[in-house]
């Protein structure tokens, strides 16, 4: 009998093996990055159940560790604190775009915004125009560059900058005034923020950071070992996870919105990186970015769909789309494919400590060298009372076998363990990266930026928010809205569509493929290609 009752159990564990082997061989034994993606679409879940030790759900992260539901909190907090209703609390007055109208708000609560938005400085020291640098003080490269009238600059770094105090500005009123109808699990794609929660730039200038730590990208184009340079590409990924938590949110890209920069590496063999990326759908919101330097032989194809959602004491971004990165120059080509982890910003409401998480699992992986990197970001419950801070295990397998782990902190280290040597080593260390890979962003001048280039559709909008100007930057921002709805309105009424200009739809993979008429934006070094050194 104990037999009979067992044979279930058996023939359920059997069956997870099985499916976990025909997940990896998937992975393993596609022949291009078409194959990855059907892969992809066949596992889901990308790490099963038995494929990982004490692994925790993204449902158990985002789930219900406050007793208080989202109302309850705001009535709680709105009966215990009485003295603070009248001049400081919000007024809730909807317009007629449906968003809620700029408060008045006095000159601490005005600070208060900027330094909770991880920001320690106030709005009117925000740089606002590219910094004039002398060439004689440039690098080679910078020089091609600033002669091509192109200018350094801090603006997307800026935004970067961590704060060092919580703000006492009570994020309630937040809540109360935007988020108060909204359910636990809503999407936030089609919520207006009025402008005083706004940063003074769009989503699509966002992208750039990308490129943040980009002399990490030279070093996995130049690696000779094959699987160093799995791991290189590794590093890279890691490098471009946020270390930064705000409560501000970037202005909604226009539909066919472009950004446009370069990234001047130091070292003059390694040439100059382009970044293009134009908005190619409003809703749902898909940006599509291409990025290439001809000297590394490098080309990269993202198409980035954020899907932000409320939860109750947290807002979760899940990163929907992939990116392919190619390298050109080694042995005919190698091509790679990886997701990216959801991002959970928690203690919106001041419950638990306030910082920004990876969540989820994403892949890394070469169809070529038969490498495929798995991971698992765990982060920590909403209160803080479960899981490791920034907390990250991956697996690598080599063909078919599962060969290292990975572990550590994203934000920190993360190490490498040989299954078969034992041996461990430092694969990862943020602080190091930080400080040895950064390059700086370069912006083209305006007599070269596309009709609907980020910076020129948004800039009274931005301007008002650096200065201050809270009820300008809304009136600003509604017209720029306004506009895109009459444009909408007219292409409905002719029976047109809107097809993107600097990209094409690939029907086969989904992919957005930079349209190659307009190279000549991103072909500014257009030297001799680097020699990848031999093995």
């Amino acid at each position: 009998m104990d037999k009979i009752n067992a044979m279930p159990e058996d023939q359920t564990k059997s069956r997870r093996d099985l499916n976990k082997r025909r997940s990896i061989e998937r992975f393993l034994t596609a022949r291009d990055w078409r194959e990855v993606l059907a892969a992809l679409e066949a596992d889901g879940d990308l790490i099963d159940s038995s494929d990982s030790d004490g692994e925790r759900s993204d449902q158990d992260i985002a789930s219900g560790d406050i007793s208080q539901t989202w109302s309850e909190f705001l009535d709680a907090q709105e009966e215990a604190s009485p003295g603070k209703r009248g001049a400081d609390e919000c007024s809730h007055q909807s317009s007629p775009m449906g968003s809620v109208s700029s408060p008045s708000l006095n000159a601490s609560a005005e600070r208060a915004l900027w330094v909770v938005s991880g920001q320690a400085q106030s709005p009117d020291r925000m740089p606002k125009e590219p910094i004039k640098r002398d060439a004689q003080d440039l690098t080679p490269l910078e020089r091609v560059l600033f002669f091509r009238g192109f200018q350094r600059d801090d603006r997307i770094e800026a935004s970067l900058v961590e704060g060092t105090e919580q703000a006492s500005f009570s994020v309630v009123q937040i809540a109360r005034q935007v988020l108060r109808d909204l359910k636990k699990g809503d999407s936030l794609t089609n919520v207006s923020l009025p402008a005083w929660l706004l940063e003074p730039m769009s989503s699509t200038e966002k992208v750039a950071l990308a490129m943040r730590h980009g002399e990490l990208l030279a070093a996995w184009a130049t690696e000779p070992n094959p699987f160093e340079r799995f791991l290189k590409g590794i590093q890279y990924f890691l490098s471009g996870l946020p270390r930064v938590c705000s409560l501000r949110k970037p202005l909604n890209p226009v539909l066919g919105e472009t950004f446009w920069c370069a990234f001047p590496h130091r070292d003059e063999l390694h040439g100059i990186t382009t970044l293009f990326c134009e908005q190619v759908s409003h809703h749902p919101p898909r940006t599509a970015m291409h990025m290439r330097n001809n000297r590394l032989g490098v080309r990269v194809e993202a198409l980035m769909e954020p899907r932000p959602s409320f939860g109750g004491n947290s807002l979760k971004i899940e990163m929907a789309g992939h990116s392919l990165v190619e390298l050109l120059h080694i042995d005919h080509g190698e091509r790679y494919i990886l997701t990216r982890p959801a991002m959970v910003i928690t203690g919106i409401l001041g419950i638990g400590k306030q910082q920004v998480e990876c969540v989820g699992k994403c892949i890394f992986h070469c169809p070529k060298l038969g490498l495929l990197a798995k991971f698992d970001f765990k982060g920590v419950s909403l209160v803080g009372l479960r899981g490791s801070t920034h907390a990250v295990e991956g697996k690598i397998y080599i063909q078919d076998q599962k060969r290292y782990v990975l572990f550590g902190r994203w934000d920190e280290c993360v190490y490498l363990k040989d299954l078969v040597t034992e041996e461990t080593r430092l694969l990862y260390d943020a602080n190091q990266v930080h400080a040895s890979y950064q390059l700086h962003i370069w912006m083209p001048p305006e007599d070269q930026q596309p009709e609907k280039f980020a910076r020129r559709v948004w800039r009274e909008t931005t301007d008002a928010l650096s200065c201050g100007d809270f009820d300008k930057a809304n009136q600003e921002k509604r017209k720029v809205e306004e506009g895109e709805r009459e444009l909408r309105a007219l292409r409905e009424e002719s029976g047109t569509s809107w097809e993107p200009t600097y990209f094409e739809l690939d029907p086969q993979s989904g992919i957005y493929v930079f349209n190659e008429r307009y190279r000549n934006l991103l072909d500014i070094d257009a030297n001799d290609p680097v020699p990848v050194p031999g093995p």
